[in-house]
């Protein structure tokens, strides 16, 4: 091989590993950037919600108890994740929800003194 090529190719080589570099960040910082944008959104969905349980459970009209925000959050967190996946069907809402209520329970033995939020 010529030695006057060698610069040549060694540039080349640069440009082509900078450009993946560049795309890979980009495509880290976007995926990273879609998530928290979808965890925001479920937090805000879950506070809206929390809202409107207060103002049931101290009107008297629902239940008394109120789930933790963080229950909540944790629900619409998934259903957006399923919803960006395509994968929303019966069965991934069932495992939501059976999650959920896990969670739910370990969050009722937590706080005891709240009144019960998950049915028996």
């Amino acid at each position: 091989m010529d030695s006057t090529y060698l610069p040549l190719i060694t540039g080349f080589g640069g440009a082509i590993l900078g450009s993946l570099s560049t795309v890979a960040t980009v495509f880290i910082q976007l995926r990273s950037q879609d998530r928290r944008e979808r965890l925001r959104q479920a937090m805000s969905l879950a506070l809206e919600e929390f809202k409107v349980h207060i103002d049931l459970a101290t009107s008297g009209k629902g239940p008394p108890g109120v789930m933790p925000i963080s229950v909540r959050a944790h629900f619409f967190a998934e259903v957006l994740a399923a919803l960006d996946r395509g994968d929303l069907s019966v069965e991934t809402m069932r495992g939501i929800q059976e999650r959920n209520l896990e969670l739910a329970k370990h969050a009722e033995e937590i706080s005891p003194r709240r009144p019960s939020t998950v049915a028996p």
